[in-house]
C-alpha cells in the first residue's frame, strides 16, 4: 500500500512539474492534482478523478456522434408513440342535424325541420295548418316548443338518441314507420295528431296512425315521470 501511495504521489508531482502537460489538462483536474500535491487525501479523490480523466478523454467528434445517436432514438420513440395514438384515436360519427329532419305539416305538403319547428311562432303553425288552436293547445304547443328545444344543442345537432334512431330508420312511405307523423305526436301531442289529420297525401293514413303511437309513448313517458 506505502509502494501504490508513492508512486501515486510521483505521477500527480510529475503531472504538476511538467507546465504544458498540466496546463493541457482540464481545470478540474488542475485544482484536484495540485490539492494532492499539497497533501490532501489523494486515494479518497482518485475514483473522481479517474471518471473525470475517461469523460473528458473522449473527443468532441465522438461526444456529438452519440449525442446525435440519442437524439435520433428519442425523436425515433417519440414519432412511433404519435403514430400509434392516432391509430387508436376513436373514429366520431358526424352527429344528426335538427334542420336535415324534415317534417310534413302543410296543407300542401310543406315542411319544415325540427329547428324550424322550435322556433316557429303559434300565428305561422296556425297559417300553414289552416286550424286555428284554442287557448289551451297554444299551451300545449309552446311546451311541446321547450321540450324540442333541449334536445337540441347550440350548435344545432340533435343530443336525443331516440330521434336519432328513428330517423336512421325512417321509411316515411305508406307503410312502415313514418317519421313525421311520430314526431307530430311525440314532440306536439294532441296538438301533432290533429296536424297529421289536416295533411292530404298519400301517406295520411299511415302518419296519422304513427302520430298516435308518438302521443302515446310521450303521454306513457309523462306518466312515468309523475308516478
Amino acid at each position: 500500500m506505502a509502494v501504490l501511495a508513492r508512486n501515486c504521489l510521483r505521477f500527480v508531482f510529475f503531472i504538476t512539474s511538467n507546465y504544458k502537460l498540466f496546463k493541457s489538462l482540464p481545470y478540474v483536474l488542475q485544482k484536484r492534482l495540485y490539492v494532492a500535491k499539497e497533501g490532501d487525501n489523494f486515494f479518497f479523490r482518485r475514483e473522481k478523478i479517474s471518471k473525470q480523466v475517461i469523460n473528458f478523454s473522449l473527443s468532441p467528434n465522438t461526444k456529438n456522434t452519440l449525442m446525435r445517436k440519442k437524439i435520433f432514438i428519442l425523436v425515433l420513440a417519440l414519432a412511433t408513440i404519435n403514430v400509434s395514438f392516432a391509430l387508436n384515436l376513436p373514429i366520431e360519427k358526424p352527429r344528426l342535424k335538427a334542420s336535415e329532419i324534415m317534417i310534413p305539416i302543410g296543407l300542401k305538403g310543406e315542411k319544415i325541420s325540427l329547428l324550424e319547428l322550435s322556433k316557429i311562432s303559434v300565428k305561422d303553425v296556425q297559417d300553414i295548418s289552416g286550424r286555428k288552436m284554442k287557448f289551451a293547445d297554444k299551451l300545449v304547443f309552446k311546451a311541446a316548443q321547450k321540450k324540442l328545444r333541449q334536445n337540441i344543442n347550440p350548435d344545432g345537432t340533435i343530443n336525443s338518441k331516440k330521434i336519432e334512431k328513428a330517423y336512421k330508420k325512417a321509411k316515411g312511405g305508406e307503410s312502415g314507420f313514418h317519421l313525421g307523423g311520430f314526431a307530430l305526436g311525440f314532440l306536439l301531442g294532441l296538438i301533432g295528431v290533429l296536424i297529421a289529420y289536416l295533411i292530404n297525401d298519400g301517406y295520411k293514413s299511415n302518419r296519422v296512425k304513427w302520430s298516435w303511437i308518438g302521443f302515446l309513448i310521450a303521454l306513457a313517458i309523462s306518466l312515468a315521470f309523475i308516478i
